[in-house]
């Protein structure tokens, strides 16, 4: 009768723990999803006001005789190719946010070229910038959506640093290369490091430095749970002066 009543008691634990876990799971995409908006907004800004002037150009190019078959020939064309880049981004981020269930091959250098694509506008509107040095890519068999959110929950968090410290000339360097037959991926940044007193704590869900509003404690904990429990990998932090 012991042993019956600890199995129940075990499986209605396991099975908070589950729903708990697909709770954190939720709420880390529903973060990750509220941030992409942003960066959707970053992306489309530019190419809207470039197809603003187009149809804008319209009258004027009339009123001034311009208004042939050239000229319309010509801008059909530019606001046709802004509009289908647009829809490839929409495309991009619609993909990102698909899970994979199950694993695939994947290049490395692609994936976190996916992921730099996707935060690029929002760093270069805060004047960041994100240099790669692939040494050596690497295929690998797993989950490349997954994958690419780890490197942009690592991003995200290097450029919310250098802003809230204020830095001048960001940067985030990306590293790739091998070590003991093994891929090593650095992610560096010059935003201040990280106080001693929380580094051993990043990693803890909900646990987050920055104001409740800016952040869910989510995002370094799911890639944690990503690459070393879905992917068999291994993810630490260092702290230095930059």
């Amino acid at each position: 009768e012991l042993n019956r009543t600890l199995e129940s008691k075990i499986a209605v634990e396991v099975a908070k723990s589950e729903q708990r876990q697909h709770i954190i799971v939720r709420q880390s995409r529903l973060a990750a999803m509220g941030e992409m908006i942003g960066n959707i907004a970053h992306h489309w800004r530019q190419p809207l006001n470039a197809v603003s002037i187009i149809v804008q150009d319209f009258p004027s190019a009339k009123a001034y005789g311009e208004l042939d078959d050239k000229y319309i020939e010509t801008n059909v064309l530019k606001a046709t190719t802004i509009i289908n880049e647009l829809s490839k981004t929409l495309d991009n981020f619609r993909n990102f946010f698909a899970p994979n269930r199950d694993k695939e091959k994947f290049s490395i250098a692609a994936m976190i070229d996916h992921a730099i694509k996707l935060l690029s506008a929002s760093f270069e509107n805060e004047k960041i910038k994100i240099e790669t040095i692939i040494e050596e890519d690497a295929i690998i068999n797993g989950y490349p959506n997954e994958f690419a959110q780890v490197i942009l929950n690592i991003l995200l968090n290097s450029k919310d640093a250098i802003i809230l410290n204020a830095v001048k000339d960001g940067i985030v360097k990306i590293r790739v290369f091998r070590v003991d037959g093994s891929i090593k991926i650095e992610l560096l940044d010059n935003g201040g490091g990280i106080a001693p007193d929380v580094i051993n704590k990043i990693f803890e869900p909900y646990f987050t430095t920055k104001y409740k509003s800016n952040g869910t404690g989510l995002g370094l904990y799911m890639s944690k749970s990503i690459i070393e429990e879905s992917m068999g990998g291994k993810i630490d932090i260092e702290s230095g002066k930059g």
